[in-house]
């Protein structure tokens, strides 16, 4: 018979703060076989282990985790009511990978990311691979697209896909696109759009995403509000038949 193995949720959770390397360094001390982890993104792009979206329920701040660069998260404490752990941090993935080291006497990791799931996963799948190069194969973006795509399709939104990439793309881009892709799918969601059409082509100088649906003045409220996120290359155009929202990403050569 199978040995069953034993993976500690979110650390040895029930002796110390979840989702922290002491949780983890304590599961491990306990004899699990692995852990369980939750994955969220930082403003600054950065993957940190926590499993809310938001810091309230487990740190002496609140806010979303998204609205935070890494450098202000790592000033709260997330002791979450654990008196023998007075000052705990948020840790990054790559903090608990070290840690852990999977695959040393057989231990594993098991990444529970958050809605975001299709970007984030890309981002882990370079740490886990030690990947150190910021770019990322075409045909991953394109996974993610589709990914993304069918589980929109469930909530009747249509999407038509037209992906014209080689190559590599840095992850910036990548995930700058997926965000968009779903932010705005969500928008329309709400708007009760029932199909949308997403194209991602390389151009000279750099890479391009357009969303396009049917004329509503959604659309350019969506853009005028996400200007600032998203910056100077997210545009919005009035077409005869569509209207459309436009993200491009400039090539910048060197290193």
């Amino acid at each position: 018979m199978n040995k069953v193995k034993i993976f500690a949720h979110r650390g040895a959770s029930a002796y110390a703060p979840e989702n922290t390397l002491e949780a983890f360094r304590l599961a491990m001390e306990q004899g699990a076989d692995g852990i369980e982890l939750d994955v969220q993104m930082t403003k600054d792009g950065e993957l940190v282990v926590i499993h809310d979206e938001t810091i309230d329920r487990v740190s002496n701040g609140n806010g979303a985790v998204r609205d935070y660069p890494l450098e202000e998260l790592k000033q709260f404490s997330v002791s979450n009511h654990f008196e023998q752990y007075p000052d705990v941090k948020i840790p990054t993935l790559r903090e608990v990978l070290e840690l852990v080291k999977p695959g040393e006497e057989g231990r594993q990791v098991v990444a529970r990311l958050n809605v975001l799931a299709c970007y984030l996963k890309k981002q882990c799948v370079l740490l886990l691979r030690g990947r150190e190069d910021n770019s990322l194969p075409s045909r991953e973006l394109v996974l993610a697209v589709r990914e993304l795509c069918r589980y929109l399709e469930r909530t009747g939104l249509k999407t038509l896909v037209d992906v014209r990439l080689e190559g590599q793309l840095p992850v910036e881009t990548a995930l700058g696109f997926f965000q968009l892709l779903e932010e705005a799918s969500e928008e329309a969601v709400r708007q009760k759009e029932q199909s949308q059409i997403c194209c991602i082509k390389e151009k000279q100088g750099g890479w391009e995403l357009s969303l396009l649906w049917d004329p509503h003045p959604w659309v350019r409220e969506f853009a005028v509000r996400n200007q600032a996120k998203y910056g100077l290359g997210l545009s919005w155009l009035e077409l005869e038949y569509r209207n459309s929202l436009v993200l491009r990403s400039q090539r910048r050569d060197g290193p």
